[in-house]
């Protein structure tokens, strides 16, 4: 069997952090877009956010980082969002998904 390196570690929670077979947006990101540019704090933005994408292809609520400081206010709408309006295909790791954390890029600019 092959050394697989690096690709498939894990943190102490289970969450991949490089998986061979990363998550997969599978929804239309128009859909997130157009909501996001409804709220005029995210009009105009490209913001990274770090999330972890479960086995069942949904973003879970926690931990999610942004890279740009965001009211708690904000942070939850944003985060309520990006859970509404994506879908995922997860991570595959051996024919088998798997929690993975992922950057995304959000851009309303």
């Amino acid at each position: 069997n092959k050394s697989i390196g690096l690709k498939n570690v894990k943190d102490p929670n289970g969450v991949y952090l490089s998986p061979e077979n990363p998550p997969i947006l599978i929804s239309d990101s128009k859909l997130l877009i157009e909501e996001l540019n409804k709220v005029n704090e995210f009009r105009g933005q490209k913001i990274k956010a770090f999330v972890v994408i479960n086995e069942n292809g949904m973003i879970e609520k926690e931990p999610i980082r942004f890279s740009i400081k965001l009211s708690s206010e904000l942070e939850s709408k944003l985060i309520m969002m990006l859970i509404k309006f994506t879908k995922w295909n997860p991570a595959v790791i051996n024919g088998k998904t798997v929690k993975s954390s992922i950057p995304i890029v959000i851009n309303t600019e």
